[in-house]
Order: C-alpha cells, then structure tokens, then sequence
C-alpha cells in the first residue's frame, strides 16, 4: 500500500509541474495534449493555415444521365483531431439531377469516418458530421474537410449536358459550384 501511495504521489507531482510549466511557457509555443496524455509543443512558425478560399466539387462521372455518382466535396473547415466541429453539411443538387428519397449512413463519409447521419429532402442531402469515439484531444487547427457521398447513394447527374450548379451551406458559409454535364 506505500509503494502504491509514493506512485500516486510522484503522479500528482509530475502532473503540477507540467501545468505549472504550460501556465508559463512563452506565447509563442503551441501546446497540444494528445489522446495518452502526451504533450506536444510547437513553435507556432511550423503551424500551416491550411484554409481554402472556398469549396470545390468532383463528380466521378460528368456524363449525361450517368447513375450512380460519386460526389466528393471539400470545404475549409475548423477541426478537432480531425473531427469538423461545427453542423452539418446541406447539399443541394440541380433540379434535374436523380436524388433517391433516403440515402444510408454507410454511403457517406467525412473525412473517412462514417457520416453521422443522412436526411434527403427533395434535392437536399444533409450530413451530420461524425460522432468522436472515445477521449477526444485538444488540437484545433483550421483545415479541410472532405464530404464522400458513394456509390451506394445512387446519386445521377441531369440527363442533358449542360452547366449545373451545386450548391453547400454549413452554418452562416454558402458555397455554389458549377459543374459542366457533357454527353
């Protein structure tokens, strides 16, 4: 019981000192606490402001007709180990595009995790972002965020050729893409 008790202790130890230290430390390191617990510090010249002007889309297909599509959309947003905080994603397709009346989860994906959810509503398509599992860090940095809408949603693009514009809103941000739809 006193070995255990002396083990606690340097813990409790270890642990004020490592807080006193980031309480501390200069402005301009960046103190980032992984999933372990493990603290990583930066010099804030080696962090990338990965932020995009705006959103693009890729279509697999640009073909009139085609069915299925794959949809794939990158949009800048503020991320948390990865996971996009923030709401979802509301994707509005051309009038004359082909949108089935539900899309299943496992079709949709945010940066390679699971959709956290998927609602149709005429031409809308709105994905809920990923659930975190487990202990989530404290790194937020700005980057990308990559909405894959799969095959398996059987999304088709208009059956005329033509320029098509989709359009993205995730909170306050509104995105329009244009696409061209050839024969």
């Amino acid at each position: 019981m006193r070995g255990f008790a002396s083990v606690a202790l340097a813990v409790v130890v270890a642990l004020s000192v490592a807080a006193v230290a980031l309480a501390i430390a200069p402005p301009t390191v960046i103190h980032t606490i992984t999933s372990t617990g493990t603290v990583v510090s930066e010099p804030t010249g080696t962090v990338v402001n990965m932020r995009a002007p705006g959103a693009t889309v890729t279509l697999s297909s640009t073909k009139a007709g085609a069915r299925p599509v794959r949809l794939a959309i990158k949009l800048p947003a503020v991320l948390q180990c990865g996971y996009p905080r923030g709401g979802a994603v509301v994707v509005t397709l051309p009038q004359a595009s082909a949108v089935p009346h539900t899309i299943l989860r496992a079709a949709v994906k945010v940066n390679g995790k699971l959709a956290g959810g998927v609602a149709v509503v005429r031409r809308s398509v709105t994905v809920a972002m990923p659930r975190p599992a487990g202990m989530l860090c404290d790194s937020i940095t700005d980057g990308t965020m990559l909405v894959a809408i799969g095959a398996g949603a059987n999304l088709g693009n208009p059956p005329q050729a033509g320029t098509y514009k989709i359009t993205i809103k995730r909170g306050p941000a509104f995105y329009a893409a244009p696409i061209a739809i050839h024969l």
